[in-house]
């Protein structure tokens, strides 16, 4: 009787001691107690690339649809296939070319004359591989999607930083490559003040030794074209993680370089230059430079800026009694199902899922009457805060960090415009009047900010 050995080792059986040459080990001594004269092996990683897997099963089958071995021999049944398909082949080869199955860790041999009980437990084993299989990859795609929310890359990180891990051996972090980082900065720094094509600047780099990320196959390998277009685009060089299709807030060290180009969504050849954020800064801090407010003009904002709330005030206050009134709406719905429950006209199941929906709606509603109540809360110490602030608005925005300075900007810019390397601002009412005034007063130190 000749067989084929078949071997699959997962980490966890690496763990318990059961390496490749282990298990083969087993499935050889197995076989000789069998009489099973074993004319070929096969070996296979499940940490292995799920096509090199793939290709490995397919030779198998291949292997014994040519030479017609009479049994495969594998340690248990969730060790020869994980996914449905490939345990319908196998079981189809039992069913229709009189193959048999060896599984050694039951010492058993599944056959086509075998008990019906025993095939459907071969077929429902391994399905409940393949549900563990599934389980564990959710299980896997949930934390890495957590590791980004929480601001922690999940794979392997870009050029120009390094995966490391923490002291205490407990938690894998991203830091700032003391070799590749400056290649990366020079890159950033080299295609936005222009003069260099993708193919050019990858030339340039590749002669200043920067090299894509390695791999096991090519530790070394130059950098290309769409590995530095990847670079560029990649939101990670200013802090940020994009991961499935979401884009999250970093906890990696920086030293990012920001730069800003135009979209073309509005002129497709639109000649605009890229401009690095220092610039947009160094602009936005000009034209705040241009503010002029003394006391009287303050008082006089405050009392624009209660008026032009007073509209939002108003709005909200008819959202807040359309909630109000919805969620009692929905409170009463909730008491007229449990009623229902009660009388019999509905079942149970049907109460807790329609329970559940409202429910949903009422937390959504809540959640909506705490942001009103934040927005009136922000608004009056923030719109009291900035009057203080505005004799020293340039001193102030230059000394903030980046969100601070996003919250000024959101502030008083209505909207900004760079054309030809100028930046044009319209600002808010009533700040737009300050600027215009501003343009006007002698540059009086008193005066400007």
């Amino acid at each position: 009787m000749k067989g084929v050995i078949w071997v699959r080792v997962s980490s966890v059986d690496q763990s318990s001691g059961y390496s490749p040459d282990a298990q083969l080990r087993l499935l050889r001594e197995a076989a000789q107690r069998k009489s099973i004269d074993v004319v070929r092996e096969f070996n296979v990683s499940e940490s292995a690339k799920t096509s090199e897997a793939r290709k490995q099963f397919r030779e198998l089958i291949q292997f014994i649809g040519e030479y017609r071995p009479d049994v495969l021999i594998a340690y248990a049944i969730d060790r020869i296939t994980r996914n449905p398909e490939d345990l319908n082949t196998i079981h189809n080869l039992i069913q229709k070319d009189g193959l048999s199955v060896f599984i050694v860790d039951q010492n058993k041999i599944i056959s086509k004359n075998s008990d019906p009980m025993e095939k459907f437990t071969f077929l429902m084993f391994g399905n409940i591989a393949y549900f563990d299989n599934m389980r564990r990859a959710a299980n896997a795609k949930m934390g890495m999607l957590e590791k980004a929310r929480s601001g922690i890359f999940p794979s392997k990180a870009p050029v120009g930083y390094q995966n490391v891990v923490t002291a205490d051996g407990q938690k894998r972090t991203v830091t700032v490559d003391p070799v590749k980082a400056p290649l990366v900065q020079l890159a950033f720094e080299l295609y936005a003040k222009g003069g260099y094509s993708l193919a050019s600047l990858r030339d340039e780099l590749n002669r200043r030794g920067l090299h894509q990320k390695s791999t096991s196959k090519n530790p070394n390998a130059p950098m290309s074209i769409y590995g530095l277009e990847v670079i560029l685009k990649n939101p990670f060089y200013c802090g940020a993680i994009r991961w499935d299709k979401q884009v999250f807030k970093g906890a990696h060290k920086s030293g990012h370089y920001v730069y800003y180009k135009c979209t073309h969504s509005k002129d497709r050849n639109c000649p605009q230059d890229i401009f690095r954020e220092e610039e947009i800064d160094r602009m936005f801090a000009e034209n705040l430079g241009k503010l002029y407010v003394d006391k009287a003009i303050a008082e006089k904002i405050r009392e624009e800026l209660k008026r032009s709330h007073t509209d939002q005030q108003a709005s909200d206050k008819r959202e807040l009694q359309r909630l109000r009134s919805e969620e009692t709406r929905k409170t009463n719905h909730i008491n007229l199902l449990y009623q229902d429950r009660l009388d019999g006209t509905i079942t149970k199941e049907q109460y807790l899922e329609r329970q559940a929906v409202i429910q949903q709606d009422l937390r959504n509603i809540q959640v909506d009457i705490e942001k009103l109540g934040r927005y009136n809360a922000k608004y009056r110490e923030e719109g009291s805060a900035i009057i203080d602030l505005l004799k020293g608005f340039k001193k102030i925005y230059l000394a903030a960090d980046v969100e601070g300075k996003a919250a000024i900007l959101s502030a008083v810019v209505d909207r900004a415009t760079l054309r030809n390397g100028d930046l044009f601002i319209s600002w808010k009412k009533p700040f737009d009047v300050l600027f215009i005034l501003g343009e006007g007063v002698p540059r009086r130190q008193e005066w400007r900010a």
